[in-house]
């Protein structure tokens, strides 16, 4: 399984938590200050179309992270997958339309979608109303009608650190069905 970390310098030391779990995994550090145009370089240059899960630095992992995350896919293959969940009622595995799509913080990509997320881009209309909504624009390329799995509970934790993309928002977007 591909794994991808997006990340900043200023979150090395996040990064290399999950590094600990994940030895394996390419560390994409942003060379553009642009948060889209960082997350469209992975999708096109690293990823290219295989399958893969696109991790943030901002997150601490489950325990035993790896075995679990590869059991899901295994059961999922050809699905797009958010193992973050905001919601405090949903706490069992649940679909959701593509339109609903939240959050980035670790995502499954099946084989194909990266290349179609870039090129859903050229078609976006959010470009700019939402410069950095990314998890905007993966629903948009998944289908805004189309059911994704919001994986209960969360195999990652959103840190309660400001947001470098945005500082204004709230540090309180933790799951509640994180358990380490």
């Amino acid at each position: 399984m591909l794994y991808v970390i997006r990340a900043v310098k200023e979150r090395k030391e996040y990064v290399d938590e999950i590094l600990k779990q994940i030895p394996e995994a390419i560390v994409y550090y942003d060379e553009f200050g642009d948060a889209m145009k960082s997350y469209l370089h992975v999708c096109k240059n690293i990823i290219k179309g295989q399958p893969a899960v696109l991790l943030e630095d901002d997150i601490i992992l489950t325990s035993d992270f790896k075995n679990k995350i590869e059991a899901v896919i295994k059961q999922y293959p050809k699905i797009l997958i958010n193992f973050f969940s905001l919601s405090k009622t949903k706490l069992e595995p649940h679909f959701k339309k593509g339109r609903e799509y939240c959050m980035n913080q670790c995502e499954y990509f099946p084989e194909g979608f990266s290349l179609k997320v870039v090129e859903a881009y050229e078609t976006w209309t959010q470009k700019e109303t939402e410069p950095n909504a990314y998890d905007y624009l993966v629903g948009y390329a998944w289908g805004n009608s189309t059911p994704y799995l919001v994986w209960c509970p969360s195999l990652v934790q959103h840190r309660q650190v400001k947001s470098i993309i945005n500082p204004k928002r709230s540090t309180k977007r933790q799951s509640v069905t994180f358990k380490e």
